[in-house]
């Protein structure tokens, strides 16, 4: 049986007929790519699809997202992300980034009247990928950014960046972002006043495979009309993520979330979803 599939393979090797199918396609109740207006099936994510509860293929009603957050839909939010945040030694980087980053400040704070705070161009001294590092520092609480006179932003160490700054291995780095993200699930920050996108992602791909689904491009798809590079970023990223706090161990991935879902209260029959599916999308700034 080939990989990719037609409307009329994919009727064949489900007994559907294709208005059928159309009308899942139509709905989002089934895995389905439109590649400028070629519409293909990939077969082993029609296995997943056929193996989840009724609740999941069919989101119950017609484009019902049951994936609920905050008693939202988990893609009515940005959901933005960066390829360059998407290989593991990329993620690798981060600790060091931080830990210049307070160096940094501890030298200004001495040689300018105290100051303990950064500009955004201050940055590009020890990153020529700064912005990608700097956003996503905000987003899991590394850093904090207020502020300044007229348009001027000002970034802070938090106590985590600082915890950070003193860790030589990965490991304790690692723990430390998680730390930092529980506290920000517990302060209520991580959706409001805006959207720290990159732990959004991560409670999704976690959820996802508590599921006993394997996370696809289908699954990070915000609506019928996307078709673009961006659903590919956003998945490549959340794998990434995944992969350098965790490492692929499943048994922390699901103690993490279920100390997560502790904070936010969640009921598990709000959190069941259906699945789902320029070069660069910028972080939260």
């Amino acid at each position: 049986m080939k990989e990719w599939m037609t409307i009329k393979d994919l009727g064949g090797y489900l007994q559907l007929s294709q208005n059928k199918i159309r009308f899942f396609v139509k709905h989002e109740q089934i895995p389905f790519y439109d590649k400028h207006g070629i519409l293909r099936f990939n077969r082993e994510e029609i296995d997943q699809w056929m193996k989840a509860p009724a609740a999941e293929k069919t989101g119950e009603s017609a484009g019902k997202d049951l994936y609920i957050y905050r008693d939202r839909p988990i893609r009515e939010y940005a959901l933005t992300a960066t390829k360059i945040l998407t290989g593991r030694k990329a993620w690798g980087r981060l600790p060091g980034f931080i830990r210049n980053f307070v160096e940094r400040v501890n030298d200004i704070r001495v040689h300018d009247n105290g100051r303990d705070y950064l500009h955004r161009g201050e940055f590009s001294l020890f990153s020529d990928k700064y912005g990608d590092y700097v956003n996503i520092s905000c987003q899991l609480g590394l850093i904090e950014k207020k502020r300044g006179t007229g348009k001027e932003k000002r970034y802070y160490p938090t106590v985590y960046a600082v915890r950070m700054s003193r860790e030589d291995g990965e490991a304790g780095a690692r723990g430390i972002i998680l730390d930092a993200i529980l506290e920000a699930v517990k302060n209520k920050s991580e959706a409001s006043p805006y959207e720290r996108h990159a732990i959004l992602l991560l409670w999704y791909i976690l959820t996802l495979r508590e599921r006993g689904l394997e996370p696809g491009e289908t699954h990070f798809r915000r609506n019928p009309e996307e078709f673009s590079y961006y659903p590919s970023i956003r998945l490549n990223f959340s794998k990434s993520l995944c992969e350098f706090l965790f490492g692929g161990d499943r048994s922390k991935e699901g103690a993490f979330l279920h100390k997560w879902n502790g904070l936010i209260k969640v009921r598990g029959e709000s959190t069941r979803g259906s699945s789902t599916r320029k070069d660069k999308l910028t972080l939260f700034d």
